[in-house]
């Protein structure tokens, strides 16, 4: 089930949406651009699992918004939502895709982390996945992906 928040986008007119929880059956993403913006900013980072119900109503969502002349930016596409788009090309509906959550694993506590990267940096990333800190330990975390797989979705994203 997704909750769903609402809130001004960085332009006049624009609006801001988070859907938290699970993109499954239930799903209901009606409030998206219900008040006919123009301009919508969907941040994914609170989207934990999908099933293919449930992103099948997304994509009639957003091929709807998209359709109507809406232009909408996704921002922090969980691993999840990144598998999906390496399976389904179609899966922004010709939005535009700014950032995506990068799956990350401590070396010594084994805790598992997410971390922003632009599209602008992926090409960088995918060649040379940085090390950062653990939030809870302090050890190295590692990428916890294959690159190649990961990645492949940046072969026919539209670049910013």
């Amino acid at each position: 089930m997704i909750k769903m928040t609402k809130a001004p986008g960085p332009h006049p007119g624009s609006m801001k949406y988070a859907p938290v929880g699970d993109v499954e059956n239930e799903s209901d993403f009606a409030a998206i651009g219900e008040g006919g913006e123009k301009e919508i900013h969907v941040d994914c980072g609170g989207i934990r699992r999908c099933n293919s119900v449930g992103i099948k109503g997304w994509i009639q969502t957003f091929k709807k918004l998209t359709g109507s002349g809406a232009q909408v930016f996704f921002y922090h596409l969980p691993p999840t939502l990144v598998d999906q788009l390496n399976i389904l090309k179609h899966l922004l509906c010709g939005g535009k895709l700014v950032s995506i959550l990068l799956p990350y694993n401590c070396t010594g506590c084994s805790a598992e982390q997410l971390l922003v990267g632009k599209l602008t940096d992926i090409p960088a990333i995918q060649a040379n996945p940085p090390k950062s800190k653990c939030g809870k330990c302090g050890a190295d975390t590692e990428f916890d992906d294959d690159p190649s797989q990961f990645f492949q979705f940046m072969n026919w994203i539209q670049k910013p």
